[in-house]
């Protein structure tokens, strides 16, 4: 067996070489053509002892995740649409953003810790995020994700109506999770109507939750882009379904999300690009069979993809 080196006599090309493989081997690609869905969960972190409401679905948070989702409709990667509902916010990537391979580790790390800095400045309260990466097939399914989780939003908020409701009556904590084990939805519903809550009762932003997308308005006679955060989606399950269905196609269609206003360091100078041909030289001998099968190995051994987004003119 050959003698190591010591790692003072390598380079970092091939230091780099050995190492970085290992970060990124299982580390794996997005498929293009997929619809990308960002689902962000918030965690208390840290002394939450100054807020005044009640947690999930109060004022302060409610109002904090909407602040984020807004932030992070355009920073990092550009978000055509974004749902929130309790402490969760769900942010869907826009299509173009697909046209590169991108890893599933950089969509889920930007997202988490820019999600993190906007909710701290938005409410002075430290927050960390989980994400969950959905790559969804089909437009359908996309409709199928903003509806289930309309329904996990509801279902949240009878759920956490009824136990406050029940706690305010009296009743024990151990009754109180007696009498909701099993519940069906309309059960809840029909135990808050009967406790004097009825569910119309429930912020409309707890029951339905909120949805943010991009939309075209005039200012000074110039069209511009902005946020809008619509906080009264709907009741009926099928005047939603046709809603959602069509704030979809505005968005996959119309690609209105603006670039963000960042620098990269792979962002190409306004230069037109120049082909420079190098003048030929004197001719080798030609390689025999076997040194071209020798030399396509290790061309093929040493390849590395490198991929980079370039920022448009759009």
């Amino acid at each position: 067996m050959a003698k190591s080196t010591k790692l003072s006599q390598r380079g970092i090309g091939d230091l780099e070489r050995s190492i970085a493989r290992f970060e990124t081997y299982n580390d794996g690609f997005i498929l293009p053509d997929t619809l990308l869905v960002v689902r962000l969960d918030a965690h208390r972190f840290g002394d939450w002892s100054a807020l005044r409401d009640d947690y999930p679905t109060g004022p302060t948070t409610t109002k904090g995740l909407l602040i984020t989702a807004r932030a992070l409709m355009s920073a990092s990667f550009r978000v055509v649409l974004a749902y929130v509902h309790g402490d969760e916010i769900s942010l869907v990537v826009d299509p173009t953003e697909n046209v590169n391979p991108l890893r599933r580790s950089k969509v889920i790390s930007a997202f988490t810790s820019a999600a993190a800095i906007h909710f701290l400045k938005a409410t002075g309260l430290a927050a960390m995020f989980d994400a969950k990466l959905g790559e969804l097939p089909s437009v359908n399914r996309l409709a199928e994700y903003l509806f289930w989780q309309r329904k996990y939003c509801h279902r949240n908020a009878t759920t956490i109506a009824l136990r406050r409701a029940l706690l305010r009556g009296g009743a024990s904590p151990e009754q109180t999770e007696l009498r909701m084990r099993g519940a069906t939805e309309e059960q809840r519903v029909a135990q808050l109507k009967a406790l004097g809550f009825p569910v119309e009762t429930i912020p409309h932003t707890t029951r339905r939750g909120s949805l943010l997308y991009w939309e075209t308005v005039m200012s000074d006679g110039k069209q511009q882009t902005k946020v809008v955060v619509d906080t009264k989606l709907p009741d009926d399950d099928d005047a939603y379904e046709d809603f959602i269905s069509d704030r979809i196609s505005k968005a996959l269609n119309r690609g209105s999300a603006p670039l963000p206003t960042r620098q990269s360091s792979t962002t190409v100078p306004d230069k037109q690009a120049r082909v420079v041909i190098k003048p030929p030289t004197s001719q080798k001998p030609q390689a025999t069979k076997s040194e071209q099968r020798t030399h396509a190995l290790k061309r093929n051994k040493k390849a590395q993809v490198s991929v980079f987004r370039v920022q448009s003119d759009q």
